[in-house]
């Protein structure tokens, strides 16, 4: 992130130039000579984040903290740097290049788009058919509750939306809605979502409503209809509770089906504790291997074969069994490949690259999902970061979004193109 504090800088610099050119009067060579330097230590950094060396760590600390009040001092050292380019290895960066890697990014969004979009469903296939079987049971008039169990990255959710198109909600039931709950939610906004989804409502229209004038028009609304309701990430036994409350109120009344994702095999015993959870194990070696595969090779054309050298299959063996069998890892990993050069040295880099350590809990995974942020351009990491401002599951407008990039100084005018344009394809790739 440091070099988008020096391009936040140097935009400044370039600013008060421009609009204080008769205020600064002596100041001005000082200024120009500072903002040139600046120039000089963002395509070092630039550079370095291209290469993943210690040489990116250098002096980073000390050029965020001395902006301030040490004009003179910030001057001789990055004359040091520019000094030592040569030594540093420092290598030519034009928005040429820039531009080369947007333009790879988007030819692989187009060679995705060109294929159907599908869920992986490798090694869930015999779960698929028996949990859709259960939800579709025609023998109880009374509500059924069914909880996928398992940790963070297993494909909970996944297995969710393959179970939700097997049965065709679409036929099977009145209606249905898929409620995202996660740890962070607002009851109000999960019932005006769902009744949205239930009763064909426009959400402009429930907004006016309080959350007990919700709760009495959904319950009114399933006490007639059969649905489906998912719950998607429910984290705590209070949470349940709340949402059983607001949600199903005549649960012995109803004829409705509910389905459940969850991490904690307790909460879902509390939920229901006459119906077993469906626990998710990790995938079996070769599961594992064919998900992985299915992701390196998923931009190729539909007839051509899959097929690996000797080498190659056995360092994407070595990938694959490092993940332990999470789908979530085994995904990023596969779909990072895809994108790169299938050679036995890029591979071997990627292995090399990752603290392979897997804890246990939401840490799970983290260090190899952080390989695809490292792996980002450094154009696009501040872009991406951006996405934390929001809520889990948030849905927010993409051109707000592009608004707030621009007024932020995340995006860097290139020719005539203009801002805007330039962020739909930073926000595209």
């Amino acid at each position: 992130m440091i070099e988008h504090s020096i391009a936040f800088v140097i935009g400044k610099l370039g600013s008060l130039l421009s609009e204080e050119a008769d205020f600064l009067s002596g100041m001005k060579t000082q200024i120009v000579s500072l903002h040139e330097e600046l120039e000089w230590i963002n395509l070092f950094l630039r550079d370095t984040d291209e290469k993943p060396t210690t040489a990116k760590k250098y002096r980073a600390e000390d050029y965020s903290t001395q902006f301030g009040n040490q004009l003179e001092d910030i001057k001789r050292r990055i004359g040091e740097i520019s000094a030592n380019k040569s030594k540093y290895g420092i290598e030519s960066f034009e928005t040429g290049e820039t531009s080369a890697r947007l333009d790879n990014g988007l030819a692989r969004k187009r060679r995705r788009d060109t294929v159907e979009e599908e869920v992986d469903v490798v090694g869930f296939e015999e779960d698929i058919e028996e949990l859709a079987t259960l939800l579709i049971e025609e023998e109880s008039q009374q509500l059924l509750l069914v909880s996928i169990v398992g940790i963070g990255g297993l494909g909970k959710t996944t297995l969710a939306k393959s179970v939700y198109d097997e049965i065709d909600a679409k036929k099977t039931f009145d209606s249905y809605a898929w409620i995202y709950v996660s740890q962070e939610h607002i009851l109000k906004d999960l019932l005006s979502k769902a009744i949205a989804q239930l009763m064909m409502l426009k959400k402009e229209e429930l907004e006016k409503k309080n959350e007990e004038d919700l709760k009495n028009l959904l319950s009114g609304y399933l006490k007639e209809q059969r649905c489906l309701l998912v719950f998607d990430d429910v984290w705590r036994k209070e949470d349940w509770d709340t949402l059983k409350l607001a949600f199903l109120p005549h649960r012995d009344e109803g004829k409705q089906r509910v389905l459940l994702t969850i991490r904690i095999v307790e909460v879902a015993k509390h939920a229901d504790p006459l119906t077993a959870p469906h626990l998710l194990a990790p995938s079996s070696g070769e599961e594992s291997f064919e998900l992985f595969s299915k992701k390196v090779f998923q931009y190729q054309a539909r007839n051509e074969e899959i097929s690996y050298s000797k080498y190659l299959e056995d360092v994407g063996r070595k990938l694959v069994a490092r993940c332990g069998g999470l789908p979530l890892a085994i995904v990023v990993l596969g779909v990072l490949l895809s994108t790169k050069e299938r050679t036995l040295s890029m591979w071997n880099k990627v292995f090399e690259s990752v603290n392979w350590q897997l804890n246990e809990g939401p840490q799970q995974c983290m260090d190899i999902i952080a390989l695809s942020y490292t792996d980002l351009p450094y154009y696009l990491q501040s872009c991406f970061l951006y996405f934390g401002l929001y809520p889990e599951d948030y849905e927010f407008s993409s051109e707000k979004l592009i608004r707030l990039w621009v007024a932020e100084g995340f995006i860097k005018q290139r020719g005539e193109e203009t801002m805007e344009d330039t962020s739909e394809e930073y926000l595209e790739e």
